[in-house]
């Protein structure tokens, strides 16, 4: 049976209240454009709005509706998936799950494709040591100039920052197989 509110059922009355709080991007939270910007970058990614409504069986009405600012559709989990499984190595990737950790007050690493067959225990203290090493030299490189760091120099040491987060995942997946091994 379902439940009726106010002569509506309940998942219409949802609907009018999405509605009524997105009416366009004004009343849209900065998080939600955020995450519509990030769902159209996306579809931008994957080839345009046709090739993704094609792609996740849907109308390409469906999918402008998804990326659209002023309408209050968001793309659902298994577009989502569907997509991003298949834009690997597009800046930006993945774009909407992304968002999402972003929004959620989380950060988002890429997880090791498979555990390490041998853990090196010794060769991760010394990549540690190195990869740590390089984030502060980038750093010292960009403060030794004028005590700042710039939009640019702040790319370069985020580029050493996702290096050393990448072998710390990487040694958390193999400390995690050593114990699981017991």
């Amino acid at each position: 049976m379902t439940a009726v509110y106010s002569g509506r059922s309940r998942r219409q009355a949802d609907a009018a209240s999405a509605l009524s709080r997105c009416q366009g991007n004004a009343a849209m939270t900065p998080e939600h454009q955020v995450i519509k910007a990030a769902g159209k970058a996306l579809v931008r990614a994957f080839g345009g709005q046709d090739a993704a409504a094609m792609h996740v069986h849907r109308s390409q009405g469906r999918v402008s509706d998804w990326c659209s600012p002023n309408k209050p559709d968001f793309m659902p989990v298994d577009a989502v998936m569907t997509l991003e499984a298949v834009t690997h190595g597009v800046a930006g990737h993945p774009h909407v799950t992304r968002a999402l950790a972003a929004a959620s007050g989380h950060a988002l690493v890429r997880l090791p494709d498979a555990p390490p067959a041998d853990v090196d225990v010794f060769g991760w203290l010394a990549n540690l040591a190195k990869e740590a090493g390089e984030v502060q030299a980038e750093l010292g490189r960009a403060l030794a100039d004028d005590r700042h760091v710039s939009a640019g120099e702040a790319r370069l040491v985020r580029v050493q920052v996702a290096e050393l987060l990448s072998l710390l995942v990487g040694m958390d997946a193999g400390l995690a197989e050593i114990e699981r091994a017991g």
